[in-house]
């Protein structure tokens, strides 16, 4: 029996498969760098801002790749540069190799980035059933998530960090040949002929549209300041906690795995309440608003935590926000505001905007952490929030 998957399942579904690599990657990678290799905090910061420097340089030329050439061939580029990426970060201990690994990672990702979006909007043709797909997609992302964080602390746990990074960076390959078999193109037509030129008015318009509307520019600069608060609680928690001291009843990643499960679970009730509240006009608003007071709550709590439980509370709360919310909250309010012939160089403007504030971010930060300590860094990151 033949059964064809519509775009929205797909796309549900594939944003739950991503989000399971994603983090069951980045879980295993986290724990390798700080507990197997002993990296310092400020040599987690620059391997996060080499990240982001291959985001900044990629972003607008593979976004006006996705809104000229194809969305779907973006979307497999992405999952082969970022796996090949994850699997040469679990080969090595070598530190340059691995600032190499996150560049692969960093620019793989923007192939992903906007075109997506572009891509499901495009399919569904119908802005409202697009803007709930989206939302929905983003509660399934948290549920695969949890899958992807418990395989990768059972396997962490049974075979090693280097065999479990491995493994995520196959899957990401494998991902990206399923994109390349199951996802159609029906509603885009590539630019014919003098593609650069093409290209080059796209970019224009996307800048034109980032000047000109004032929302727009608004979500830009929130999205560059919650970023560069972000970056030094993604990159050093771990080391929070870790200086805090794990149980030793288990292995650190058993523990991590733990406190990743409780915070997607939190973000899946979190994103439950975007999908019902996202049609509003002022609702990103809203809902902006209160993550960000989430995060704060958060950030304190971690730097105040006397012990491991106030701290996993701390990061915990943090990350239910920082990964789901936001992001789906600031795609949908400004796809909403984005014509098709620019949509995903739009959505990888924004992209970029969270890339410069990490980037930027991240390093001052990670030098407040080196030179002073992890609270005093922690409560920068409050103060942009």
């Amino acid at each position: 029996m033949n059964i064809t998957l519509g775009p929205a399942t797909l796309y549900v579904w594939w944003s739950a498969l991503w989000a399971a690599v994603m983090r069951g990657f980045g879980l295993a990678a986290m724990i390798y760098w700080v507990d197997t290799l002993g990296l310092g905090a400020f040599q987690l910061v620059v391997l996060g801002t080499a990240l982001e420097g291959g985001v900044l340089l990629a972003e607008i030329p593979t976004g006006v790749v996705a809104d000229t050439r194809s969305r779907k061939l973006s979307l497999v580029i992405s999952h082969l540069v970022v796996g090949v990426g994850f699997v040469l970060t679990g080969l090595t201990t070598t530190y340059w190799i691995l600032v190499v690994s996150q560049i692969l990672w960093g620019v793989g990702w923007t192939f992903k980035s906007g075109a997506d979006v572009a891509w499901i909007t495009d399919e569904l043709d119908n802005q409202v059933e697009s803007d709930r797909t989206i939302a929905r997609a983003g509660q399934w992302a948290q549920i695969g998530s949890i899958a992807g964080i418990i395989v990768a602390g059972v396997v962490g746990a049974l075979t090693g960090y280097t065999a479990t990074i491995v493994l995520f960076g196959a899957l990401q390959i494998m991902l990206g040949l399923a994109v390349a078999t199951l996802f159609t193109e029906n509603e885009f037509t590539h630019t014919q002929g003098a593609t650069w030129a093409q290209a080059l008015k796209i970019l224009k318009q996307g800048v034109g549209l980032v000047r000109s509307e004032r929302i727009i520019l608004g979500v830009f600069l929130t999205t560059i300041l919650i970023d560069m608060g972000s970056e030094a609680i993604d990159r050093l928690s771990i080391k929070r906690l870790d200086d805090l001291g794990f149980p030793s009843s288990a292995d650190p990643i058993v523990w991590l795995m733990l406190i990743n499960v409780c915070a997607y679970a939190l973000a899946a009730v979190f994103l439950k309440g975007v999908a019902l509240r996202i049609e509003g006009e002022g609702s990103p608003r809203k809902l902006y608003a209160s993550g960000i007071l989430v995060a704060v709550i958060g950030i304190l709590l971690l730097i105040s935590a006397p012990s491991l439980a106030f701290g996993a509370t701390g990061a915990m709360l943090f990350r239910s926000v920082s990964w789901s919310v936001f992001p789906v909250v600031g795609a949908v309010w400004v796809n909403r505001r984005a014509t098709k012939q620019i949509r995903a160089t739009l959505q990888s403007f924004l992209g970029q905007a969270g890339s410069l504030g990490e980037a930027t971010g991240g390093i001052l930060l990670g030098v407040v952490a080196q030179r002073f300590n992890l609270p005093l860094a922690f409560t920068g990151s409050a103060l942009l929030f």
